[in-house]
């Protein structure tokens, strides 16, 4: 009669706790991201993320994982299309997973403009030049130049503002913001005098502006010389 009792009590006991289990809302995973079209090197914004799970196992498609609620600095090295899945753990052992695509893409410069030049390093006496464009590259402190214009004629202040189409230049990279890398060269073609430069060896002055909407930015370099560049946001195929 005793072991009959002990036995009833124990299932009693297992069912309840089993019921209690049951009863636990399962915390369903999700959430949303500030942009789902990003370029490399933009961190990453989480919004309406579950608050209530005890446990989070983010993976970033990349090999970047998270344990962390809402994860910040994390980011995209290179271009391509990511699945991002958040898991989610609730107190009674269930687990619920919610995956969101983003693409990520490169900046692109498809036109640079000479604004300004500066102060003595054109003179008003000087015969008008021949210039060119020259954009390098900057990779663990090498150089590399990857782009170089056609030459333009008749260059002088009075022909001011200029512009160079560039064909669809990658910047940034390499740890460099994209006004930082590639560097651009304005030079005087027959002389190869350094007539206006940007880049993180020149650069001091640094406006930039960029729209997602219309996928369309500038942003200008002021050293003395003003250079202006036009670049867009190019997603991989």
């Amino acid at each position: 009669m005793k072991k009959t009792l002990t036995s009833l009590i124990l299932s009693a006991a297992i069912l309840v706790a089993c019921n209690r289990e049951d009863d636990t809302p399962v915390i369903q995973a999700n959430f949303d991201v500030e942009n789902e079209f990003l370029a490399i090197d933009h961190d990453l914004q989480f919004s309406q993320i579950p608050t209530r799970a005890v446990q989070y196992n983010w993976d970033f498609g990349d090999g970047q994982t998270s344990s962390e609620q809402n994860p910040s600095g994390i980011s995209y090295e290179n271009p391509g299309n990511y699945s991002i899945t958040l898991t989610t753990m609730s107190e009674g052992g269930s687990s619920s997973s919610f995956q969101k695509d983003v693409q990520v893409g490169r900046f692109h410069a498809y036109e640079i403009t000479v604004e300004q030049f500066s102060p003595g390093t054109i003179e008003s006496t000087d015969s008008p030049f021949e210039a060119i464009i020259q954009v390098i590259s900057v990779n663990d402190g090498n150089q590399e130049v990857i782009f170089e214009s056609e030459p333009q004629e008749d260059i002088s202040e009075e022909s001011l503002p200029f512009t160079f189409d560039v064909n669809e230049l990658a910047l940034g990279g390499n740890g460099l913001p994209i006004y930082d890398n590639p560097l651009i060269h304005l030079r005087n073609n027959t002389s190869q005098e350094l007539i206006a430069a940007s880049g993180y060896l020149y650069s001091s002055t640094v406006s930039n502006s960029y729209d997602f909407e219309s996928n369309e930015g500038e942003f200008n370099v002021a050293t003395g010389s003003i250079l202006s560049v036009k670049y867009r946001l190019i997603y991989p195929d």
